[in-house]
């Protein structure tokens, strides 16, 4: 069964003229990847169990982004300087957007959204 989150986030990045790339792999499973290729996350969506598992991975920092990390901008703020990485600030800005976006559209229809390091 094929849910309408991949053309409704396709819908929204364009709306949000946003610049991270999404790409399809099957109906139930999509890469996003920021436009210098710094931050890539996957998403697998289970019909079944009406979930949404997701993995946010820095490949500059080897890190595993989670929600807490992305959601604390002063820190954020303070890898951008000390690296003088500007553009990750707002690459990672973007990615919450978009978890948030993934979130609305969960619970409209029903799914929970978890975390699960599968990079």
């Amino acid at each position: 069964m094929e849910t309408n989150l991949i053309p409704e986030l396709l819908k929204f990045l364009k709306k949000e003229k946003i610049e991270i790339k999404l790409r399809k792999i099957s109906d139930s499973e999509f890469w996003l990847e920021s436009p210098d290729k710094s931050i890539t996350a996957k998403f697998v969506i289970d019909n079944d169990a009406r979930e949404i598992l997701y993995d946010i991975f820095s490949v500059e920092h080897d890190v595993h982004l989670k929600e807490e990390k992305i959601r604390d901008v002063e820190k954020i703020d303070f890898i951008a300087e000390e690296h003088k990485k500007w553009k990750l600030v707002e690459t990672v800005e973007d990615f919450w957007l978009i978890l948030d976006e993934i979130k609305i559209w969960a619970q409209k229809n029903k799914y929970q959204v978890k975390e699960k390091e599968m990079i």
